[in-house]
Protein backbone atom coordinates (compact mmCIF):
# COMPACT_ATOMS: atom_id res chain seq x y z
CA UNK A 1 0.00 0.00 0.00
CA UNK A 2 1.23 3.42 -0.92
CA UNK A 3 1.41 6.05 1.78
CA UNK A 4 0.87 9.72 1.01
CA UNK A 5 4.59 10.40 1.03
CA UNK A 6 5.27 7.44 -1.29
CA UNK A 7 2.60 8.64 -3.70
CA UNK A 8 4.14 12.09 -3.75
CA UNK A 9 7.60 10.69 -4.48
CA UNK A 10 6.13 8.51 -7.25
CA UNK A 11 4.44 11.53 -8.90
CA UNK A 12 7.67 13.52 -8.73
CA UNK A 13 9.57 10.61 -10.32
CA UNK A 14 7.04 10.26 -13.14
CA UNK A 15 7.08 13.96 -13.85
CA UNK A 16 10.85 14.03 -13.86
CA UNK A 17 10.96 11.25 -16.47
CA UNK A 18 8.16 12.62 -18.64
CA UNK A 19 8.32 15.15 -21.52
CA UNK A 20 6.50 17.56 -19.23
CA UNK A 21 9.67 17.98 -17.21
CA UNK A 22 11.48 19.16 -20.32
CA UNK A 23 8.68 21.60 -21.08
CA UNK A 24 8.79 22.98 -17.54
CA UNK A 25 12.55 23.40 -17.77
CA UNK A 26 12.28 25.22 -21.08
CA UNK A 27 9.68 27.71 -19.91
CA UNK A 28 11.52 28.60 -16.72
CA UNK A 29 11.76 32.40 -16.58
CA UNK A 30 15.07 33.97 -17.60
CA UNK A 31 17.05 36.03 -15.08
CA UNK A 32 15.35 39.35 -14.48
CA UNK A 33 16.55 42.55 -16.12
CA UNK A 34 17.54 43.77 -12.68
CA UNK A 35 19.72 40.70 -12.09
CA UNK A 36 21.31 41.05 -15.51
CA UNK A 37 21.96 44.72 -14.80
CA UNK A 38 23.72 43.84 -11.56
CA UNK A 39 25.84 41.27 -13.39
CA UNK A 40 26.84 43.72 -16.10
CA UNK A 41 27.59 46.42 -13.51
CA UNK A 42 29.77 44.00 -11.59
CA UNK A 43 31.68 43.01 -14.73
CA UNK A 44 32.13 46.66 -15.72
CA UNK A 45 33.40 47.47 -12.24
CA UNK A 46 36.00 44.72 -12.47
CA UNK A 47 37.17 45.95 -15.87
CA UNK A 48 37.37 49.52 -14.59
CA UNK A 49 39.49 48.41 -11.64
CA UNK A 50 41.76 46.56 -14.05
CA UNK A 51 42.14 49.75 -16.07
CA UNK A 52 42.98 51.76 -12.95
CA UNK A 53 45.64 49.24 -11.95
CA UNK A 54 47.19 49.45 -15.42
CA UNK A 55 47.73 53.21 -15.13
CA UNK A 56 48.50 53.72 -11.45
CA UNK A 57 48.98 57.31 -10.37
CA UNK A 58 47.19 58.77 -13.39
CA UNK A 59 44.19 61.11 -13.44
CA UNK A 60 41.01 60.60 -15.44
CA UNK A 61 40.68 63.11 -18.29
CA UNK A 62 37.57 61.72 -19.99
CA UNK A 63 35.47 58.57 -19.53
CA UNK A 64 32.36 56.90 -20.95
CA UNK A 65 31.02 53.35 -21.34
CA UNK A 66 33.68 52.51 -23.93
CA UNK A 67 36.95 53.83 -22.56
CA UNK A 68 38.76 55.84 -19.92
CA UNK A 69 41.43 58.37 -20.91
CA UNK A 70 44.10 59.14 -18.31
CA UNK A 71 46.77 61.79 -17.89
CA UNK A 72 50.04 60.96 -16.21
CA UNK A 73 50.39 64.39 -14.64
CA UNK A 74 48.03 66.44 -12.44
CA UNK A 75 45.09 67.57 -14.51
CA UNK A 76 43.82 71.11 -13.95
CA UNK A 77 41.10 73.15 -15.65
CA UNK A 78 40.68 72.51 -19.38
CA UNK A 79 44.32 72.03 -20.32
CA UNK A 80 47.62 71.12 -18.73
CA UNK A 81 51.19 71.41 -19.90
CA UNK A 82 53.53 68.43 -19.88
CA UNK A 83 50.74 65.87 -20.03
CA UNK A 84 51.12 62.26 -21.07
CA UNK A 85 47.91 60.60 -22.27
CA UNK A 86 46.95 56.93 -22.03
CA UNK A 87 43.67 55.16 -22.79
CA UNK A 88 42.09 51.97 -21.47
CA UNK A 89 39.25 50.18 -23.23
CA UNK A 90 36.77 48.85 -20.67
CA UNK A 91 35.99 45.81 -22.82
CA UNK A 92 39.62 44.71 -22.64
CA UNK A 93 40.99 46.26 -19.48
CA UNK A 94 44.27 47.10 -21.24
CA UNK A 95 45.88 50.52 -21.53
CA UNK A 96 48.08 52.02 -24.25
CA UNK A 97 49.85 55.30 -24.87
CA UNK A 98 48.10 58.02 -26.87
CA UNK A 99 50.30 61.11 -26.96
CA UNK A 100 52.72 63.29 -25.06
CA UNK A 101 56.17 62.67 -23.71
CA UNK A 102 55.77 64.82 -20.59
CA UNK A 103 58.04 67.56 -21.98
CA UNK A 104 57.24 70.89 -23.70
CA UNK A 105 53.73 70.06 -24.82
CA UNK A 106 50.28 71.45 -24.16
CA UNK A 107 47.42 68.95 -24.58
CA UNK A 108 43.84 70.25 -24.47
CA UNK A 109 40.37 70.26 -26.06
CA UNK A 110 39.66 66.64 -25.09
CA UNK A 111 36.60 64.95 -26.63
CA UNK A 112 35.60 61.31 -26.11
CA UNK A 113 32.68 59.87 -28.08
CA UNK A 114 32.32 56.11 -28.14
CA UNK A 115 35.34 54.61 -29.86
CA UNK A 116 36.72 57.99 -30.99
CA UNK A 117 38.89 60.41 -29.02
CA UNK A 118 40.03 63.90 -30.06
CA UNK A 119 42.62 66.21 -28.55
CA UNK A 120 44.91 69.09 -29.53
CA UNK A 121 48.64 69.28 -28.97
CA UNK A 122 50.79 72.41 -29.06
CA UNK A 123 54.56 72.69 -28.79
CA UNK A 124 55.82 75.01 -26.07
CA UNK A 125 58.89 77.04 -26.95
CA UNK A 126 60.96 79.94 -25.68
CA UNK A 127 61.69 81.07 -22.11
CA UNK A 128 58.02 81.91 -21.56
CA UNK A 129 56.89 78.51 -22.93
CA UNK A 130 54.88 80.18 -25.67
CA UNK A 131 52.44 77.72 -27.30
CA UNK A 132 52.53 77.32 -31.05
CA UNK A 133 52.38 74.82 -33.91
CA UNK A 134 48.97 73.52 -32.82
CA UNK A 135 47.65 70.22 -34.16
CA UNK A 136 44.36 68.34 -33.79
CA UNK A 137 44.19 64.54 -33.66
CA UNK A 138 41.48 61.90 -33.89
CA UNK A 139 42.15 58.29 -32.92
CA UNK A 140 40.02 55.16 -33.21
CA UNK A 141 40.45 53.57 -29.79
CA UNK A 142 39.35 50.12 -30.97
CA UNK A 143 41.69 49.81 -33.94
CA UNK A 144 44.36 52.05 -32.36
CA UNK A 145 44.62 53.98 -35.61
CA UNK A 146 45.16 57.73 -35.75
CA UNK A 147 42.56 58.87 -38.29
CA UNK A 148 43.29 62.61 -38.30
CA UNK A 149 46.50 64.55 -37.77
CA UNK A 150 46.11 68.14 -38.97
CA UNK A 151 46.86 71.75 -37.99
CA UNK A 152 44.15 73.48 -35.95
CA UNK A 153 44.59 76.45 -38.31
CA UNK A 154 47.13 76.88 -41.08
CA UNK A 155 46.76 80.53 -42.09
CA UNK A 156 45.97 79.71 -45.71
CA UNK A 157 42.88 80.75 -47.61
CA UNK A 158 42.78 84.22 -46.06
CA UNK A 159 42.99 87.65 -47.67
CA UNK A 160 45.03 89.02 -44.76
CA UNK A 161 48.50 89.92 -46.06
CA UNK A 162 50.26 88.81 -42.90
CA UNK A 163 51.12 86.16 -41.97
CA UNK A 164 51.23 84.41 -45.33
CA UNK A 165 51.08 80.95 -43.66
CA UNK A 166 51.60 78.52 -42.30
CA UNK A 167 50.52 80.03 -39.01
CA UNK A 168 52.82 79.03 -36.13
CA UNK A 169 51.24 80.87 -33.20
CA UNK A 170 48.98 79.79 -30.37
CA UNK A 171 45.71 78.12 -31.33
CA UNK A 172 42.56 76.71 -29.77
CA UNK A 173 39.52 74.74 -30.92
CA UNK A 174 36.34 76.34 -29.56
CA UNK A 175 34.12 73.88 -31.50
CA UNK A 176 34.78 70.21 -32.21
CA UNK A 177 32.29 67.59 -33.45
CA UNK A 178 32.76 63.84 -34.00
CA UNK A 179 30.54 61.74 -36.27
CA UNK A 180 29.49 58.11 -35.74
CA UNK A 181 31.91 56.77 -38.37
CA UNK A 182 34.95 58.86 -37.50
CA UNK A 183 33.95 62.09 -39.24
CA UNK A 184 35.60 65.12 -37.63
CA UNK A 185 34.80 68.81 -37.92
CA UNK A 186 36.22 71.73 -35.98
CA UNK A 187 36.51 75.50 -35.80
CA UNK A 188 40.09 76.55 -35.14
CA UNK A 189 41.04 79.89 -33.61
CA UNK A 190 44.33 81.70 -34.09
CA UNK A 191 44.94 83.35 -30.74
CA UNK A 192 47.68 85.71 -31.97
CA UNK A 193 46.65 86.66 -35.49
CA UNK A 194 48.12 90.03 -36.53
CA UNK A 195 46.66 91.33 -39.82
CA UNK A 196 49.83 93.29 -40.62
CA UNK A 197 53.44 93.13 -39.55
CA UNK A 198 53.08 96.42 -37.65
CA UNK A 199 49.67 95.81 -36.04
CA UNK A 200 49.61 96.63 -32.33
CA UNK A 201 47.18 93.89 -31.32
CA UNK A 202 45.80 90.64 -32.74
CA UNK A 203 42.41 90.33 -34.41
CA UNK A 204 39.89 87.49 -34.53
CA UNK A 205 40.73 84.73 -37.00
CA UNK A 206 38.77 81.50 -37.36
CA UNK A 207 38.91 78.56 -39.74
CA UNK A 208 36.33 75.79 -40.30
CA UNK A 209 37.64 72.33 -41.20
CA UNK A 210 36.42 68.79 -41.74
CA UNK A 211 38.28 65.52 -42.11
CA UNK A 212 37.15 62.04 -43.07
CA UNK A 213 38.85 58.95 -44.50
CA UNK A 214 42.18 60.70 -44.92
CA UNK A 215 40.86 63.86 -46.61
CA UNK A 216 41.09 67.14 -44.66
CA UNK A 217 39.35 70.21 -46.11
CA UNK A 218 39.22 73.86 -45.12
CA UNK A 219 35.57 74.93 -45.43
CA UNK A 220 35.68 78.58 -44.39
CA UNK A 221 38.02 81.23 -43.00
CA UNK A 222 37.65 84.75 -41.57
CA UNK A 223 36.94 86.91 -38.55
CA UNK A 224 33.14 86.70 -38.80
CA UNK A 225 32.77 82.98 -38.04
CA UNK A 226 30.87 82.31 -34.81
CA UNK A 227 33.37 80.14 -32.93
CA UNK A 228 30.80 78.02 -31.08
CA UNK A 229 28.31 77.58 -33.93
CA UNK A 230 29.60 74.29 -35.38
CA UNK A 231 27.05 71.47 -35.71
CA UNK A 232 27.39 67.99 -37.20
CA UNK A 233 24.38 65.95 -38.32
CA UNK A 234 23.57 62.71 -36.48
CA UNK A 235 24.80 60.59 -39.40
CA UNK A 236 28.00 62.63 -39.71
CA UNK A 237 27.35 63.65 -43.31
CA UNK A 238 26.62 67.37 -42.94
CA UNK A 239 28.37 70.15 -41.02
CA UNK A 240 26.91 73.62 -40.43
CA UNK A 241 28.28 76.82 -38.91
CA UNK A 242 27.45 80.53 -38.81
CA UNK A 243 29.48 83.26 -40.48
CA UNK A 244 28.46 86.91 -40.58
CA UNK A 245 25.08 85.90 -39.22
CA UNK A 246 24.39 83.43 -42.04
CA UNK A 247 24.22 79.63 -41.66
CA UNK A 248 26.59 77.78 -43.97
CA UNK A 249 26.48 74.08 -44.84
CA UNK A 250 28.97 71.56 -46.23
CA UNK A 251 28.83 67.86 -47.00
CA UNK A 252 31.48 65.59 -45.51
CA UNK A 253 32.53 63.05 -48.11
Amino acid sequence: MFTTSRVSRFIVLVLALSPLALIVAIVQPAPSAFAQGLLHASQASLRLKKCHRAVRGAHIVRADRTAVVYSRHPYAAASQSDLDLSVCLLARGRSWHLDGDGVDSLLADFRLQGRYFVWTDQTLSGPASTPGLGGIYLVDLVSRKRLVSAPVVDGKGTTDPYPTGPYLGATSSPSVAIGPHGELAWIGSADAWYPTATAASPVAHYEVWDSYQGTTTQLDVGPDIAPHSLRLSADGSTVTWISAGQTKTAQIT
